[in-house]
């Protein structure tokens, strides 16, 4: 049974390999399918062909769904941005400030309280947070930092106005 996998994995490839869209590997797999027959030339050109056409059909729907994904997210960034309710509009700020206050308290607080703990009792009660900084710098401070990159080319390029 392995076997048999292994078989059409062979034969339809992987994402991996290059093959960006499930459209492009049904594509890619077919055609390899249309090499192991023996076909005339002429055959396989109008096969391919239509595979080709096909294909470029395939992947102008997938574009214009993920086109029409990412305008549904604009249009409810721009509501939330306009929400005079602060914890519509505020989430963002909020999680900044959230990663803010974690750095603050794993690189300044804590070794300072652990300091004074250990001066002043002789041991760390067993209490105390510990945060898992690594999941907080890559998973929320490279981001961030990575958007307000992103937002600074933007006011140099006098982009929507330079609000």
């Amino acid at each position: 049974m392995a076997d048999i996998g292994k078989f059409f994995g062979s034969l339809f490839g992987s994402a991996a390999a290059g093959v960006v869209s499930p459209a492009g590997q049904v594509i890619e797999g077919t055609s390899k399918l249309i090499g192991m027959f023996k076909l005339s030339p002429e055959l396989k050109a109008k096969l391919q062909a239509e595979l080709t056409e096909g294909n470029l059909d395939l992947e102008k729907a997938e574009l214009a769904a993920q086109v029409g994904a990412m305008q549904g997210q604009l249009e409810i960034n721009k509501q939330e941005a306009a929400s005079a309710n602060w914890f519509v509009a505020g989430w963002r700020p909020a999680v900044g400030w959230v990663c803010v206050l974690g750095l603050f308290w794993a690189y300044v607080l804590e070794p300072f309280v652990e300091f004074g703990l250990i001066n002043f009792k002789g041991k760390l009660p067993d209490g105390i947070p510990h945060l898992d900084t690594g999941t907080l710098i890559s998973g929320l401070l490279i981001p961030l930092l990575g958007l307000g990159a992103m937002r600074t080319v933007e006011k140099l390029r006098d982009a929507a106005g330079n609000h």
